[in-house]
């Protein structure tokens, strides 16, 4: 015998309704699932049999059907939900379940497609974004809610419920449609609470909260005293959470602090690209302090400059000692996918950390490459025929120095100097091998020679490359008139130093002192100008 196929929904929920006014027989009450609906638990097998009474005109008898997996799949198949009981769950003598959740609320968050976000995407595609994305970002919403932190949040999504989350914060943009697609704020949540499930529709849903209006785009709250009903839902629909127990991954413990940006901008004007990122990146991620980067990086006496340079650079920015460190043992891209979802905009911290990686890559791609193999493969780029390409000659000196700039060149220079010419800056990464006669102005073989080359901190490099420092005939330093005292303090200019040179050296410098060297330039424009 088998369960009459003529016993309907209706049926079964007349039955429930007869059973809530009646008792259970002791010897028909479930001894391992219960019918779960409206918040309250039913005998699966007993309540078919009562459902006969109204589909057939009598209770059906129990031998004449199986339990478990033969009532269980009758009563699913016809959208009820059944759920394996707990032994250490008590019911009191209605069968509600006697238990207490610190869940203050428990809301419907739609997720529409309409949303750049989620456009075209699948159910599945949309459980992989809660497992990759949401454990390390904010969620944008264009409609808020009014929950409180704790709220249990369901993710609604193609009229299912996909997943679900305990929301920790929401935060209002200063400005609507500050960011694109006119979100007006955004939910931080706990990412340990995040959870995906085979997808749950909304006749699931009536059995639990009977009063569920149906899938729609409406924030829709759901009574918290079926939270327990729902859970044990969840049990049979394969719940998994999205990180697993014990994850040690930062990401999920970083809330990046506000920027702090300051009007003063002087010392972030002062200086290259390349060693602003490089203060950047050694700030957030090494912890070092202002007085190590004006040391270290930017080639500062430390005493004299105490630190204010790279503060200065720092500070304009809106970086503050809360910062520093904070992305300690993360990637740059892991870093800069944070960053791209706080509230605060963060573009120039992208940036910087974008283009510090750019020339991170750049030395891997050349470590094994000879330079001569970089040049003249960059040479036959910028020989293509004018309709191919355009590149000036600037550029193309920009393009083959970073090309080459890290590769063999700079290797003979720090096998000869060991650190920078002018300081101690000894750290490989902040060193520079600069050319004496400019990249622009030497043929091929100067390009390449070793005695062409000083090698320098970023900081000292600037100044050399811009003339406003050069050396003597016997290597003693030139310092520019137009440099002031307290200008030269800042960039670490120490008047008294020398360095030693060979013949070949001698010589690039000769015309780096009547070419570049400022003082040299302006007493050849006086004569001209006169004359002479």
């Amino acid at each position: 015998m088998t369960i009459p196929k003529n016993i309907k929904r209706e049926h079964i929920i007349q039955a429930m309704q007869k059973i809530e006014g009646e008792e259970v027989p002791e010897r028909r009450k479930s001894t391992r699932f219960n019918l779960c609906y409206e918040g309250k638990y039913y005998p699966p097998k007993y309540v078919i049999s009562i459902a006969n009474i109204f589909a057939n005109g009598e209770e059906y008898p129990p031998t004449n059907f199986s339990g478990g997996d033969e009532t269980n799949r009758f009563l699913n198949n016809i959208g009820f939900i059944i759920v394996e009981n707990n032994s250490n769950e008590i019911e009191d003598e209605k069968g509600e379940i006697d238990f207490k959740l610190e869940v203050p609320a428990i809301r419907l968050l739609p997720m529409s497609e309409d949303d750049p976000e989620f456009t075209a995407k699948t159910i599945a595609d949309l459980q992989e974004w809660f497992v990759n994305e949401l454990p390390f970002r904010k969620y944008n919403f264009k409609k808020g809610m009014k929950a409180d932190s704790g709220t249990l949040v369901l993710f609604q999504y193609k009229k299912h419920v996909i997943a679900s989350a305990i929301l920790e914060e929401k935060i209002l943009y200063e400005n609507e449609g500050k960011f694109e697609g006119g979100y007006r704020g955004a939910y931080y949540f706990n990412p340990s609470s995040i959870a995906i499930f085979t997808p749950i529709n909304s006749e699931e849903i009536k059995n639990i909260w009977a009063h569920f209006k149906g899938f729609n785009q409406s924030l829709q709250k759901l009574n918290v005293k079926q939270c327990e009903l729902f859970y044990r839902l969840l049990l049979s629909k394969n719940i998994r959470y999205v990180l697993d127990e014990g994850t040690e991954d930062k990401r999920i413990l970083i809330r990046v602090p506000p920027l702090e940006p300051v009007s003063r901008s002087r010392e972030y004007d002062l200086y290259y690209d390349a060693i602003k990122d490089i203060v950047v990146y050694e700030s957030l991620f090494n912890s070092k302090t202002h007085r190590w980067l004006d040391e270290h990086v930017i080639g500062l006496n430390s005493d004299e400059s105490r630190g204010y340079q790279a503060m200065g650079i720092l500070h304009y920015i809106g970086l503050k000692d809360k910062h520093k460190g904070i992305f300690d043992n993360l990637s740059i891209n892991e870093a800069i996918k944070l960053l791209e979802h706080q509230v605060t905009d963060f573009s120039l911290v992208i940036q910087s950390l974008q283009r510090y990686e750019q020339k991170e890559n750049r030395e891997l791609d050349i470590e094994d490459r000879s330079s001569t193999d970089v040049y003249i493969e960059v040479e036959s780029i910028v020989k293509a025929a004018p309709e191919q390409i355009e590149i000036t000659e600037t550029e193309k000196e920009r393009v083959i120095k970073s090309r080459i700039g890290q590769s063999t060149f700079k290797k003979s220079l720090i096998n000869i100097e060991k650190k920078c010419s002018l300081c101690s800056v000894t750290d490989e990464r902040f060193l520079i091998a600069s050319h004496i006669k400019p990249w622009s102005q030497s043929n091929n073989r100067e390009r390449l020679d070793a005695n062409n080359g000083l090698l320098l901190c970023p900081n000292h490099d600037t100044l050399f490359d811009k003339g406003y420092i050069s050396f003597d005939e016997d290597g003693v330093i030139l310092v520019s008139s137009s440099l002031d005292k307290r200008t030269k303090i800042f960039l670490n200019i120490n008047e008294n130093i020398k360095i030693k040179m060979n013949n070949n050296q001698q010589d690039y410098m000769k015309w780096h002192r009547d070419n570049l060297y400022s003082e040299f330039k302006q007493l050849s424009t006086k004569g001209e100008r006169y004359g002479s």
